[in-house]
């Protein structure tokens, strides 16, 4: 089976590889990452740098010239843009499988309110989180300063601030 890992510089994208490579059946693995010195590049059998042009053009001839070029079977994102590409673009590789959650759950998953609101009640350990209100209620809410605030969307920790008083949870 061939299969196309992306995001193999980052740690899911190498636990993705780690996995496969446990499979019983042969697997030639084709990594992907827009770092072409990407340290999990070594630990696939080829790999394939993204293209410096993203355009979406140049960015959807990249995919669909890949999937033919290496005859990948499965497509498996390891990093959330590839995940949100390919859930805007289902079907567009007909060559192959792409392994993705449902619409609603990437949705969901997007946006880090909407995903504890889902979370809330199914017996998963959630974060203490509010979405809007005042100084003194994000206190009574969740407790003493520091707080940390973060934005809905993203990851990596961009964006993450450290709210020590009112002043600065006024600023933003």
């Amino acid at each position: 089976m061939n299969v196309i890992v992306t995001g193999v510089g980052a740690v899911i994208g190498q636990g993705i590889v780690a996995a496969l490579r446990l499979y019983s059946e042969p697997v030639t693995i084709v990594g992907v990452d827009r770092n072409p010195e990407a340290n999990g590049r070594h630990r696939c059998d080829n790999f394939e740098p993204k293209p410096a042009d993203q355009s979406e053009l140049a960015y959807r001839d990249f995919w669909h010239e890949l999937v033919d070029s290496c005859g990948a079977e499965l497509v498996i994102p390891g990093i959330e843009q590839d995940v949100f590409y390919f859930d805007e673009h289902r079907g567009e590789l007909d060559a192959c499988h792409v392994v993705l959650n449902s619409p609603e759950a990437i949705a969901a998953g997007r946006d880090k309110w909407t995903a504890v609101e889902r979370l809330s009640g199914t017996g998963v350990d959630i974060i203490p989180s509010i979405v809007s209100g005042t100084w003194d209620e994000a206190l009574e809410a969740l407790g003493p300063a520091p707080l940390l605030m973060k934005p809905r969307r993203g990851s990596g920790g961009k964006g993450l601030v450290q709210l020590e008083d009112v002043s600065d949870f006024d600023y933003w």
